[in-house]
């Protein structure tokens, strides 16, 4: 085959209409095929893409060539675009199958009655002289068995499948108590209910290939009564000849029309397209919303993202069968295509829109996708919205048996608003309120980011759940959802430390030395903590300082913490550079000496309001005392091994035993007001106990006013 052949049935598989434009121009040979006999019609046709089937079959595509194909993708709707191309329905396999056989094994309802609907002889035997209906009572498939075993019955009216006498029409009025759409609800997962109402199975007139023509709007009129029982000729329940049958071409005139091969490819499907109730008239659908349908219900984004940038309506609806009516978002929303529906809300789909009174967050619900949920909540929709019936996310998930579902929803349910922090290149933060308590979310891509970067986030989320000290941010719990990473952490509302170095610099005013010195005991405390635990920072910083209510000071952050083996040392350059030591910038083996020397670029800047990088000469200005400036030029040292450590500050700062000393006495104040309480209430126990033991040695005492 040539290149643009070999194109041409690539683009067919994949979806491409594009690109069958493209290669068909360029001269490719329609009905060229691969090994397996696939021409560029079986792969549309088999995959379901309408537009390129009505494109190959404009360029005069072969209709009549089989392929040897052990399993069966198709799309049940392409079947009538097929037909009124000449295709027979009572065409046989290479074992004697006709589309109805194949149908009824694999389990297809809505393709046995359009098949039967049409025409197509129940009767006729394949090669092992079995009938459909033979083939679905060996597969045990009893509503089809029984559907097919009540065709032939005599009393059966032409043209009206047993299972559309008992379907409900989608004008249909709601019973009371409106819980008719929600016990119809559809699903793609394992426990399906009944789907929502459907449409029946359109008839076929001579004048049904006129696509578009003689419709009042993109769904063609509704009739409530069926046409004849004969289409196309073929005149129901009659036997058929399995490799010709006569049809009645548009002039009238009888023509031979002879066995076709693919047809029978197609009929094992759930999909059938069509609108209406069997009026006999055939929607006329644009190829561009089918195709987007399609691509957003099998999760494929880059096609609905190429369809959307060339103008689909984001909100189109679909007319798939067990499908009709949902938009885009629903679909996505009750598929679980998390990528998709991210899409679709970006190019401002409508997720207030409801079908059978569901919105998009329902869908999810319906379908038990966490992920999805977790989108929308974070875009700020209700996850608390009712459908028509009062119903919320939490019921629906509940009554399809989604526990997942149902545990998300409780937990969110319990968080009243969120509020978004901050974006990052590879996640956001936000701010979660709850009843009596806020916390940090922190939601990390995990497929955005590079095998290195997902080392680190691993990292954090390990070492916070490890970590338990009052001035180090703590963990609140989190864990892995699919590509995401949620972290939760406390809550400092005072900001960070970055941002209350800033207010001050505007202000023009230093800190006090009294509150830097207490802020310098609690990180000193962190780092003797962590440093202990063989944990380095290696990212210490002021924005990774954080302020909570009480003024008090916690280290956070930890994304770039590594843990040291016995005696070992770092060697990767890590860090932001104006807080990075020399040993580190010049690549060489390091260890907790190097987050003292990023503490001492903290405490210089708490000192000074500006960075000191980079550091040439270490000069505090100003009124703070000489013993915090020789600590600062003390953890600014060059040599590491003269810097001081953690531990070693808390042993011998002297201004630090002076604020230990202050701490000390107003925990010694705390003590004596909590012994005055206790002493307090002992005294009132004491009294009450005395009341108690007159009131047992009077038993008239409660009943009787004694006399004054």
């Amino acid at each position: 085959m040539t290149s643009w052949t070999t194109k041409l049935e690539h683009f067919a598989l994949t979806g491409n209409s594009q690109g069958v434009q493209e290669a068909l121009a360029q001269g490719a040979a329609v009905n060229g095929s691969s090994k397996g006999l696939r021409t560029p019609l079986h792969h549309a046709a088999l995959h379901g893409n309408l537009a390129i089937v009505h494109l190959l079959c404009d360029h005069n595509a072969n209709i009549k060539v089989r392929s040897l194909i052990d399993r069966v993708y198709g799309h049940t709707y392409i079947l009538t675009t097929l037909q009124r191309a000449g295709c027979d329905l009572n065409s046989q396999n290479r074992d004697g199958s006709t589309p109805l056989h194949l149908a009824a094994e694999n389990n297809r309802i809505e393709a046995v009655e359009w098949l039967v609907q049409q025409g197509v002889s129940a009767q006729v035997k394949n090669h092992n002289q079995l009938t459909a209906h033979d083939c679905a009572i060996k597969r045990q498939y009893t509503d089809i068995a029984d559907f097919l075993k009540l065709h032939t019955a005599p009393n059966m009216p032409a043209g009206v499948s047993q299972r559309e006498q008992r379907r409900p029409t989608p004008t249909s009025a709601t019973p009371a108590g409106g819980h008719n759409d929600q016990q119809n609800l559809p699903r793609r997962h394992a426990q399906q209910p009944t789907s929502p109402p459907q449409p029946q199975a359109p008839e076929l007139t001579q004048d049904s290939g006129k696509r578009g023509q003689d419709n009042d709007s993109p769904h063609h009129q509704v009739s409530n009564q069926p046409q004849s029982a004969k289409t196309q000729g073929i005149e129901r329940g009659k036997s058929v000849d399995r490799s010709r049958t006569k049809s009645v071409g548009s002039s009238g005139e009888t023509t031979e029309k002879t066995d076709h091969g693919l047809l029978w490819l197609l009929a094992a499907t759930d999909d059938l397209q069509g609108d209406g109730d069997g009026s006999g008239c055939f929607t006329s659908v644009d190829p561009a919303e089918e195709e987007i349908i399609e691509a957003v219900s099998n999760g494929n984004y880059a096609t609905v993202e190429r369809l959307l940038v060339a103008g689909v309506n984001p909100d189109t609806r679909s007319h798939m069968a067990g499908e009709k009516d949902l938009t885009l978002l629903h679909l996505a929303s009750w598929s679980g295509h998390e990528k998709v529906v991210s899409l679709l809300l970006m190019y401002h789909a409508d997720h207030k829109a409801t079908t059978h009174g569901l919105s998009a967050v329902h869908w999810a619900a319906v379908g038990g996708h966490v992920g999805v949920l977790d989108i929308m909540w974070k875009k700020g929709f209700s996850i608390k919205s009712k459908t028509e019936d009062g119903l919320t996310a939490l019921h629906l998930a509940a009554d399809h048996g989604n526990l997942a579902a149902v545990k998300w929803l409780l937990k969110v349910g319990s968080l009243k608003s969120q509020e978004k922090l901050g974006e990052g290149s590879f996640g956001e933060v936000f701010l979660v309120r709850g009843r009596d308590s806020m916390m940090v979310v922190k939601r990390i891509d995990l497929s955005q980011m590079s095998r290195k970067h997902q080392e680190y986030a691993h990292r954090e989320f390990q070492l916070l759940k490890s970590l338990n000290h009052p001035y180090i941010v703590a963990y609140r719990g989190g864990g892995f959802k699919g590509k995401y990473l949620h972290i939760h952490m406390e809550y400092c509302g005072g900001g960070d430390l970055s941002s209350r170095l800033k207010e001050q610099k505007t202000k023009g005013e230093a800190f006090e030395e009294r509150q830097v010195h207490c802020w310098l005991l609690k990180l000193c405390l962190a780092l003797k903590y962590i440093h202990g635990r063989k944990i380095l920072h290696r990212d210490l910083k002021p924005q990774n300082i954080f302020l909570a209510d009480t003024g008090s000071v916690k280290l956070g952050d930890f994304g770039l913490a590594r843990v040291l083996e016995d005696s070992s040392r770092a060697l990767t350059c890590l860090g932001s550079p104006a807080y990075m030591s020399p040993e580190v910038i010049r690549g060489e083996a390091y260890d907790a000496k190097a987050d003292m020397w990023s503490f001492g670029c903290v405490l210089y800047e708490m000192a000074t309001l500006q960075s000191g990088f980079p550091f040439t000469k270490v000069t505090i200005a100003g009124e703070f005392s000489q013993s915090y400036k020789t600590l600062v030029k003390s953890l600014l040292q060059q040599d590491p091994t003269k810097r001081p450590t953690a531990s070693h500050i808390l042993r011998t700062a002297p201004f630090l035993l002076n604020v230990m000393e202050a701490q000390l006495v107003e925990r010694e104040q705390q003590v004596d007001e909590l012994t005055q309480e206790v002493v307090n209430l002992t005294q009132e126990a004491e009294e009450l106990t005395r009341q108690m033991e007159t009131m047992s040695a009077n038993p008239s005492y409660p009943n009787e006013k004694k006399p004054k």
